[in-house]
């Protein structure tokens, strides 16, 4: 095979699995969730209460918990999915007998 040819056939796999991550990927998160923020607060005095202080008010700590954040959070809906999976699994699967 040529190297032209190959070049052409190296190109078009390629933009044919491009095409393919793009279809298939889920929804774009942005990596900076501006609804996370507190505009209320001055950044220059308190940094940390401008970027996370909306999260803070609308997530707070559960009483059961000595801390609160968005990786526990992520954990703890990321349990009871696995939990509702897993006992989905756990349900016999009735088949018809003849």
């Amino acid at each position: 095979m040529s190297i032209r040819r190959m070049n052409v056939f190296a190109l078009a796999l390629l933009s044919a699995v491009a095409a393919a991550q793009q279809s298939t990927s889920e929804k774009y998160t942005p990596a900076l969730d501006v609804t996370a923020m507190d505009r209320t607060a001055d950044p220059c005095v308190d940094f940390f209460q401008y970027a996370c202080g909306g999260w803070i008010k609308n997530n707070p700590i559960p009483p059961d918990q000595s801390s609160w954040s968005l990786y526990g959070k992520m954990q703890d809906e990321n349990r009871t999915r696995l939990r509702e999976i897993l006992e989905a699994a756990a349900v016999p699967i009735l088949t018809a007998t003849p």
